[in-house]
């Protein structure tokens, strides 16, 4: 029986927003091929313009296969923050470490990245300093 999901309208727009970014700078082809033949990112989720409108951030899943896993470590690095450069089309791995990066949201002027990552037990919001790198 298929998987249902619950996700609302604007859930999945924000979802589809990546690969969209992607599509829009024809980065994907129209079967979901990154150029060189790699798979387009399926487990993207979170997307967030920067204020300035060049960047988009959005949360991957890097863990190994294609096959999705409730099951995965929590402790180690599941989700990264991607920043995707919208005007060179160029997208890097942006924040990452141990417990994951997700749900990105920019602050006004840019100059810090709201984040959630799971450190021990606990789940907590974090300060990612876009210009040091710093986070606390």
């Amino acid at each position: 029986m298929p998987r249902r999901s619950t996700m609302g309208l604007a859930a999945c727009a924000m979802a589809l927003a990546p690969v969209a970014a992607f599509a829009a700078l024809g980065d994907v082809s129209p079967q979901g091929y990154l150029p060189g033949g790699a798979a387009a990112p399926t487990d993207v989720d979170g997307a967030a313009f920067s204020p300035d409108g060049r960047y988009l951030y959005y949360s991957q899943d890097t863990t190994p296969g294609d096959v999705f896993e409730y099951d995965k470590d929590s402790h180690k690095q599941i989700y990264v923050i991607m920043r995707l450069d919208l005007e060179k089309g160029e997208s890097l791995s942006y924040v990452t470490g141990p417990g994951g990066a997700c749900r990105p949201v920019p602050s006004h002027n840019g100059k810090h990245l709201a984040f959630v990552r799971r450190v021990g037990a606990q789940t907590g919001l974090h300060l990612f300093d876009t210009q040091s790198g710093a986070i606390r």
